[in-house]
């Protein structure tokens, strides 16, 4: 997903993506009880709360790793691709 993201200098696919997962992570545990009595659901539910938890987490470092390359969209005052040197 930030692979894709990255090669398309689109990061506002990566905040899509987060907001889509942040929605759909509300209305699971508001719909679904999380400590239920049989351990199988309930450790599944718990192991999907940390995978949520893990990826919403990153969200920061996500974002930096998104950036435009320099040498694809020269930032001004920089020796990037394009620019006299």
């Amino acid at each position: 997903m930030l692979s894709h993201a990255a090669d398309e200098l689109a990061p506002h696919a990566v905040a899509f993506y987060l907001r889509d997962l942040a929605g759909e992570f509300h209305s699971f545990y508001n719909a679904e009880r999380v400590l239920v009595d049989e351990d199988g659901v309930r450790n599944a539910r718990i192991a999907l709360l940390a995978a949520t938890r893990q990826v919403l987490g990153e969200r920061p470092r996500a974002d930096r790793r998104v950036r435009p390359r320099q040498d694809v969209i020269p930032v001004p005052g920089t020796s990037g691709a394009g620019e006299a040197g």
